[in-house]
Protein backbone atom coordinates (compact mmCIF):
# COMPACT_ATOMS: atom_id res chain seq x y z
CA UNK A 1 0.00 0.00 0.00
CA UNK A 2 2.93 2.53 1.00
CA UNK A 3 4.32 2.25 -2.45
CA UNK A 4 1.28 2.38 -4.25
CA UNK A 5 0.67 5.73 -2.05
CA UNK A 6 4.11 6.74 -3.38
CA UNK A 7 3.14 6.04 -7.16
CA UNK A 8 0.24 8.37 -7.14
CA UNK A 9 1.90 10.97 -5.09
CA UNK A 10 4.60 10.99 -7.93
CA UNK A 11 2.66 10.64 -10.78
CA UNK A 12 0.56 13.93 -9.45
CA UNK A 13 3.58 16.23 -8.64
CA UNK A 14 4.73 15.23 -12.55
CA UNK A 15 1.16 15.57 -14.19
CA UNK A 16 1.62 19.16 -12.27
CA UNK A 17 4.85 20.08 -13.24
CA UNK A 18 3.81 18.96 -16.89
CA UNK A 19 0.79 21.18 -16.89
CA UNK A 20 1.94 23.83 -15.54
CA UNK A 21 4.84 23.92 -18.67
CA UNK A 22 2.26 22.92 -21.37
CA UNK A 23 5.22 20.11 -22.60
CA UNK A 24 3.68 16.55 -22.64
CA UNK A 25 4.98 14.04 -20.30
CA UNK A 26 6.90 11.69 -22.86
CA UNK A 27 10.18 12.06 -21.19
CA UNK A 28 8.74 10.79 -17.66
CA UNK A 29 10.90 8.10 -16.24
CA UNK A 30 9.11 4.96 -16.44
CA UNK A 31 10.07 0.97 -15.97
CA UNK A 32 7.85 -0.07 -19.03
CA UNK A 33 7.02 0.73 -22.54
CA UNK A 34 3.07 1.21 -22.80
CA UNK A 35 0.89 -0.64 -24.65
CA UNK A 36 -2.85 -0.14 -25.37
CA UNK A 37 -5.96 -1.68 -26.50
CA UNK A 38 -9.92 -0.95 -26.50
CA UNK A 39 -12.86 -3.31 -26.97
CA UNK A 40 -16.43 -3.70 -25.35
CA UNK A 41 -16.96 -6.15 -22.75
CA UNK A 42 -20.22 -7.46 -23.03
CA UNK A 43 -22.78 -8.03 -19.61
CA UNK A 44 -26.26 -9.78 -19.36
CA UNK A 45 -28.96 -7.52 -18.97
CA UNK A 46 -32.22 -8.52 -19.15
CA UNK A 47 -34.05 -4.81 -19.48
CA UNK A 48 -32.40 -4.11 -22.38
CA UNK A 49 -32.94 -5.84 -25.84
CA UNK A 50 -31.38 -8.42 -26.97
CA UNK A 51 -30.37 -8.29 -23.29
CA UNK A 52 -26.34 -7.73 -23.90
CA UNK A 53 -25.05 -4.32 -22.24
CA UNK A 54 -21.73 -3.16 -24.17
CA UNK A 55 -19.01 -1.62 -21.64
CA UNK A 56 -16.51 0.25 -23.71
CA UNK A 57 -13.20 -0.30 -22.12
CA UNK A 58 -9.52 0.94 -22.80
CA UNK A 59 -6.99 -1.38 -20.74
CA UNK A 60 -3.11 -0.20 -20.95
CA UNK A 61 -0.57 -2.60 -20.10
CA UNK A 62 3.33 -3.03 -20.08
CA UNK A 63 4.82 -4.01 -23.13
CA UNK A 64 7.76 -4.57 -24.85
CA UNK A 65 7.50 -3.00 -28.54
CA UNK A 66 9.74 -2.72 -31.83
CA UNK A 67 12.11 0.31 -32.25
CA UNK A 68 10.08 1.62 -34.70
CA UNK A 69 6.54 1.54 -32.96
CA UNK A 70 4.83 4.99 -33.15
CA UNK A 71 3.04 6.34 -30.62
CA UNK A 72 -0.76 7.25 -30.37
CA UNK A 73 -1.99 11.03 -31.12
CA UNK A 74 -4.57 12.03 -28.37
CA UNK A 75 -7.05 12.73 -30.50
CA UNK A 76 -7.74 9.66 -31.65
CA UNK A 77 -8.84 8.18 -28.07
CA UNK A 78 -11.72 10.20 -29.09
CA UNK A 79 -12.85 7.67 -31.54
CA UNK A 80 -11.85 4.88 -29.40
CA UNK A 81 -13.84 6.09 -26.41
CA UNK A 82 -17.22 6.99 -28.83
CA UNK A 83 -18.26 3.21 -28.84
CA UNK A 84 -21.59 4.29 -31.36
CA UNK A 85 -18.79 4.75 -34.03
CA UNK A 86 -18.18 2.39 -36.32
CA UNK A 87 -14.74 2.37 -37.43
CA UNK A 88 -14.22 -0.67 -39.00
CA UNK A 89 -14.89 0.42 -42.71
CA UNK A 90 -13.24 4.57 -42.28
CA UNK A 91 -11.43 5.91 -44.76
CA UNK A 92 -8.69 8.62 -43.82
CA UNK A 93 -10.27 11.22 -45.09
CA UNK A 94 -14.00 9.98 -43.20
CA UNK A 95 -11.66 9.37 -39.95
CA UNK A 96 -9.80 13.29 -40.19
CA UNK A 97 -13.74 14.59 -41.00
CA UNK A 98 -15.40 12.31 -38.00
CA UNK A 99 -11.69 13.86 -35.54
CA UNK A 100 -12.51 17.68 -36.95
CA UNK A 101 -16.32 17.13 -35.12
CA UNK A 102 -14.96 15.27 -32.53
CA UNK A 103 -12.21 17.72 -31.40
CA UNK A 104 -14.03 21.00 -31.90
CA UNK A 105 -16.60 19.74 -29.77
CA UNK A 106 -13.95 18.78 -27.18
CA UNK A 107 -12.07 21.72 -27.28
CA UNK A 108 -15.22 23.78 -26.90
CA UNK A 109 -15.60 21.93 -23.29
CA UNK A 110 -12.39 22.27 -22.13
CA UNK A 111 -12.03 26.09 -23.42
CA UNK A 112 -15.59 26.50 -21.58
CA UNK A 113 -14.25 24.41 -18.42
CA UNK A 114 -10.84 25.89 -17.78
CA UNK A 115 -12.30 29.58 -19.13
CA UNK A 116 -9.42 30.25 -21.67
CA UNK A 117 -8.87 29.69 -25.07
CA UNK A 118 -7.41 26.32 -26.38
CA UNK A 119 -6.28 25.68 -29.97
CA UNK A 120 -7.48 22.88 -31.98
CA UNK A 121 -4.39 22.56 -33.55
CA UNK A 122 -2.38 22.26 -30.47
CA UNK A 123 -4.99 19.26 -29.49
CA UNK A 124 -4.57 17.48 -33.38
CA UNK A 125 -0.33 17.94 -32.33
CA UNK A 126 -0.82 15.93 -29.15
CA UNK A 127 0.85 13.08 -29.22
CA UNK A 128 0.34 9.95 -26.16
CA UNK A 129 2.52 7.78 -24.55
CA UNK A 130 0.62 4.57 -26.07
CA UNK A 131 1.25 2.04 -28.61
CA UNK A 132 -1.76 0.51 -29.84
CA UNK A 133 -2.43 -2.97 -29.98
CA UNK A 134 1.51 -3.47 -28.81
CA UNK A 135 1.60 -7.09 -27.03
CA UNK A 136 1.22 -7.18 -23.59
CA UNK A 137 4.24 -8.05 -21.60
CA UNK A 138 4.33 -12.00 -20.54
CA UNK A 139 4.77 -11.00 -16.76
CA UNK A 140 2.27 -10.86 -14.58
CA UNK A 141 0.83 -7.82 -12.88
CA UNK A 142 -1.60 -6.17 -10.51
CA UNK A 143 -4.60 -4.71 -12.11
CA UNK A 144 -6.71 -1.45 -11.80
CA UNK A 145 -9.77 -0.32 -12.28
CA UNK A 146 -10.18 3.56 -12.89
CA UNK A 147 -13.72 4.56 -12.16
CA UNK A 148 -15.57 6.97 -14.39
CA UNK A 149 -17.78 9.88 -13.37
CA UNK A 150 -20.92 10.39 -14.74
CA UNK A 151 -21.98 10.24 -18.13
CA UNK A 152 -17.82 10.11 -19.41
CA UNK A 153 -15.34 8.16 -21.50
CA UNK A 154 -12.08 6.39 -20.28
CA UNK A 155 -10.66 9.37 -22.11
CA UNK A 156 -10.53 10.65 -18.92
CA UNK A 157 -7.88 8.69 -17.37
CA UNK A 158 -4.84 8.44 -20.45
CA UNK A 159 -2.70 10.72 -18.53
CA UNK A 160 -2.82 8.12 -15.14
CA UNK A 161 -3.01 5.14 -16.84
CA UNK A 162 0.04 5.51 -18.73
CA UNK A 163 2.21 6.73 -16.03
CA UNK A 164 0.45 3.68 -14.33
CA UNK A 165 0.85 1.34 -16.87
CA UNK A 166 4.62 2.12 -17.17
CA UNK A 167 5.82 1.27 -13.65
CA UNK A 168 4.21 -2.39 -13.84
CA UNK A 169 0.38 -2.25 -13.92
CA UNK A 170 -2.50 -3.33 -16.24
CA UNK A 171 -5.18 -0.42 -16.04
CA UNK A 172 -8.81 -0.43 -17.15
CA UNK A 173 -10.77 2.42 -17.52
CA UNK A 174 -14.81 2.11 -18.70
CA UNK A 175 -17.14 4.34 -20.01
CA UNK A 176 -20.57 6.12 -18.35
CA UNK A 177 -23.51 5.60 -19.96
CA UNK A 178 -27.44 5.05 -19.32
CA UNK A 179 -28.74 1.47 -19.70
CA UNK A 180 -29.95 1.97 -23.18
CA UNK A 181 -27.78 3.08 -25.94
CA UNK A 182 -27.90 6.53 -26.45
CA UNK A 183 -29.48 7.01 -23.03
CA UNK A 184 -27.44 9.66 -20.74
CA UNK A 185 -26.27 7.58 -17.23
CA UNK A 186 -29.05 8.68 -14.39
CA UNK A 187 -27.40 11.03 -11.78
CA UNK A 188 -29.43 8.35 -8.65
CA UNK A 189 -29.40 4.99 -7.29
CA UNK A 190 -30.31 3.78 -10.58
CA UNK A 191 -27.08 4.99 -11.95
CA UNK A 192 -24.92 3.38 -9.34
CA UNK A 193 -26.54 -0.14 -10.02
CA UNK A 194 -25.58 0.45 -13.73
CA UNK A 195 -21.97 1.03 -12.75
CA UNK A 196 -21.72 -1.37 -10.14
CA UNK A 197 -22.52 -3.85 -12.57
CA UNK A 198 -20.54 -2.57 -15.21
CA UNK A 199 -17.27 -2.98 -13.10
CA UNK A 200 -18.38 -6.61 -12.14
CA UNK A 201 -18.01 -7.10 -15.51
CA UNK A 202 -15.27 -5.79 -16.23
CA UNK A 203 -12.90 -7.51 -13.28
CA UNK A 204 -14.80 -10.92 -14.02
CA UNK A 205 -14.06 -10.77 -17.97
CA UNK A 206 -10.26 -9.50 -16.94
CA UNK A 207 -9.71 -11.93 -14.17
CA UNK A 208 -10.76 -14.84 -16.62
CA UNK A 209 -8.87 -13.78 -19.87
CA UNK A 210 -5.50 -14.89 -21.19
CA UNK A 211 -4.01 -11.90 -22.82
CA UNK A 212 -3.54 -10.09 -20.20
CA UNK A 213 -1.36 -12.01 -17.61
CA UNK A 214 -2.05 -10.45 -14.10
CA UNK A 215 -0.81 -11.42 -10.76
CA UNK A 216 -3.04 -12.59 -7.34
CA UNK A 217 -2.83 -9.87 -5.55
CA UNK A 218 -6.65 -8.27 -5.06
CA UNK A 219 -7.75 -5.42 -7.95
CA UNK A 220 -7.19 -1.79 -7.10
CA UNK A 221 -9.78 1.06 -6.86
CA UNK A 222 -9.25 4.72 -8.04
CA UNK A 223 -11.77 7.00 -9.01
CA UNK A 224 -13.07 10.72 -8.85
CA UNK A 225 -16.24 12.22 -9.17
CA UNK A 226 -19.29 9.46 -8.36
CA UNK A 227 -17.37 6.84 -9.70
CA UNK A 228 -16.15 6.83 -6.28
CA UNK A 229 -18.95 6.10 -4.71
CA UNK A 230 -20.16 3.11 -6.96
CA UNK A 231 -16.53 1.80 -6.15
CA UNK A 232 -17.10 1.92 -2.48
CA UNK A 233 -20.62 0.29 -2.85
CA UNK A 234 -19.18 -2.43 -5.60
CA UNK A 235 -15.86 -3.22 -2.90
CA UNK A 236 -18.60 -3.63 -0.34
CA UNK A 237 -20.53 -5.47 -2.10
CA UNK A 238 -18.24 -8.06 -3.45
CA UNK A 239 -15.41 -8.14 -1.25
CA UNK A 240 -12.79 -8.71 -4.04
CA UNK A 241 -10.61 -5.14 -3.93
CA UNK A 242 -7.47 -5.04 -1.77
CA UNK A 243 -7.84 -0.85 -1.92
CA UNK A 244 -9.59 2.04 -3.18
CA UNK A 245 -8.02 5.36 -4.20
CA UNK A 246 -10.30 8.46 -3.76
CA UNK A 247 -8.90 10.77 -6.19
CA UNK A 248 -10.78 14.15 -4.35
CA UNK A 249 -14.08 12.25 -5.44
CA UNK A 250 -18.02 11.63 -4.43
CA UNK A 251 -17.30 10.04 -1.06
CA UNK A 252 -15.47 13.88 -0.02
CA UNK A 253 -18.70 15.40 -1.19
CA UNK A 254 -21.70 16.35 0.26
CA UNK A 255 -24.29 14.61 -2.64
CA UNK A 256 -22.00 11.58 -2.33
CA UNK A 257 -22.39 10.80 1.03
CA UNK A 258 -26.15 10.93 0.50
CA UNK A 259 -26.18 8.56 -2.08
CA UNK A 260 -24.25 6.17 0.39
CA UNK A 261 -26.57 7.08 3.01
CA UNK A 262 -29.38 6.17 0.53
CA UNK A 263 -28.08 3.30 -0.38
CA UNK A 264 -29.96 0.40 1.50
CA UNK A 265 -27.82 -2.41 2.25
CA UNK A 266 -24.75 -0.47 2.91
CA UNK A 267 -23.25 0.63 6.25
CA UNK A 268 -20.06 3.25 5.95
CA UNK A 269 -19.09 2.15 9.53
CA UNK A 270 -18.60 -1.13 8.20
CA UNK A 271 -16.53 -0.59 5.61
CA UNK A 272 -13.12 -2.08 5.90
CA UNK A 273 -11.21 -2.21 2.92
CA UNK A 274 -7.68 0.52 2.66
CA UNK A 275 -9.06 3.40 1.80
CA UNK A 276 -6.76 6.25 0.62
CA UNK A 277 -8.39 10.20 -0.24
CA UNK A 278 -6.48 12.68 -2.45
CA UNK A 279 -7.39 16.10 -1.58
CA UNK A 280 -5.94 19.82 -2.34
CA UNK A 281 -6.32 23.41 -2.88
CA UNK A 282 -6.37 24.36 -6.87
CA UNK A 283 -9.64 26.53 -7.81
CA UNK A 284 -12.29 24.14 -8.96
CA UNK A 285 -14.49 24.31 -11.68
CA UNK A 286 -17.46 23.28 -10.20
CA UNK A 287 -18.20 24.33 -6.47
CA UNK A 288 -19.30 21.17 -4.81
CA UNK A 289 -20.23 20.63 -1.01
CA UNK A 290 -17.70 18.73 0.70
CA UNK A 291 -17.94 16.41 3.59
CA UNK A 292 -15.99 14.16 5.74
CA UNK A 293 -18.24 12.05 7.10
CA UNK A 294 -17.64 9.03 5.00
CA UNK A 295 -14.10 9.65 6.29
CA UNK A 296 -15.36 10.05 9.83
CA UNK A 297 -17.27 6.79 9.89
CA UNK A 298 -14.28 4.57 8.98
CA UNK A 299 -11.74 3.05 11.35
CA UNK A 300 -8.21 5.16 11.80
CA UNK A 301 -6.27 1.97 10.86
CA UNK A 302 -7.36 1.71 7.32
CA UNK A 303 -7.77 5.26 5.92
CA UNK A 304 -5.47 7.94 5.31
CA UNK A 305 -6.25 12.09 3.61
CA UNK A 306 -3.36 13.32 2.37
CA UNK A 307 -3.68 17.19 0.85
CA UNK A 308 -1.37 18.09 -1.94
CA UNK A 309 -1.34 21.78 -2.80
CA UNK A 310 -0.82 21.35 -6.25
CA UNK A 311 -3.82 19.07 -6.24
Amino acid sequence: MRCFIILIFNFILIQYSYSQSGIQSNETKKRFEVGFDYFNVLREEKQISPGKRQINVFVWFPTKAPNNSKMIPYRDFLIYGNSQIDQSNFTEEQKNQMLDSLIAREVGKLSESYKGQIFKEKYRELISNSILRSKPSSEKFPLIILGPGGNSTPLLHVLLAEFLASNGYIVVALNSTGLNSGEPWPFDTNGLEIQIADTKAVVDYFRSQKKFKLDSNPTGLIAWSVGGVSQVLYADKFKNSGYFISLDSGVGRAYGVEMLLNYQTFSMKNFTMPYLHLTGQQPEIYQVERSSEFYDSISSSIKSVEFIPSF
